[in-house]
């Protein structure tokens, strides 16, 4: 059965947590500033309900010349040469990359950063970047498709999930919607339980 998987990229395809600390260490070291000071920074960005963002997080520190810092720190997450994927977002991928959109929530050169890094920029993902609830934003904008689509989407489609790891993306129902909560363990949302009718897995190979 042909299935549309709508998906999250951050904590879901990406380890996002390894990345950001990864940025961390590396502006503490070229600052010299305290990494609690720099985390601090991390959070302010994201105060207003926003997506973190590199420049913001920079301009937060004070930095002078924020586009080199920022060239610099692409080159230097490339020079670890780690792609911050988790094990199965590949063979995922390599599944189902013609059957699924991408919802994340982000800023368009900062999430550009993290395909660059992650080397997904060959899949060619089509991605929404939202600034607002996904779970409300999804909702919405389904409901736009089938009245764009009529029948035709559920005809190609009969079945669609959505993905991720973060909880709040299941407050309200979806009407021909199935939720799959991931949960992976060690990541920094795992320590909150998966609300009641939402599917848990582990691990991505689990819907293979």
């Amino acid at each position: 059965m042909q299935a549309l998987y709508l998906i999250d990229f951050d904590g879901t395809l990406f380890n996002s947590d390894k990345f950001h600390t990864d940025i961390a260490l590396f502006l503490q070291n070229k600052l010299g500033v305290e990494l609690s000071f720099i985390l601090e920074a991390y959070k302010e960005t994201k105060v207003e309900g926003k997506p973190h963002h590199l420049k913001k997080h920079l301009e937060i520190l004070r930095v002078q010349n924020i586009k080199e810092l920022q060239k610099e720190v692409a080159i230097y997450l490339l020079s670890l040469g780690n792609d911050y994927l988790y094990s199965d977002t590949l063979q995922f991928l390599n599944k189902f990359s013609h059957q699924f959109l991408i919802y994340t929530f982000a800023k368009p050169d900062h999430y550009k950063l993290k395909l660059k890094v992650s080397r997904l920029n060959k899949f060619r993902l089509p991605t929404l970047m939202i600034e607002d609830n996904k779970n409300e934003y999804l909702a919405k904008n389904l409901i736009a498709y089938k009245n764009m689509y009529g029948l035709g989407l559920s005809r190609l489609y009969p079945k669609v999930y959505w993905i991720d790891d973060k909880i709040d993306s299941f407050n309200q129902n979806i009407e021909g919607v199935e939720f799959i909560r991931i949960r992976r363990e060690g990541d920094k949302y795992s320590f909150e339980p998966t609300p009641r009718g939402v599917r848990e897995i582990s691990t991505l190979l689990e819907l293979i």
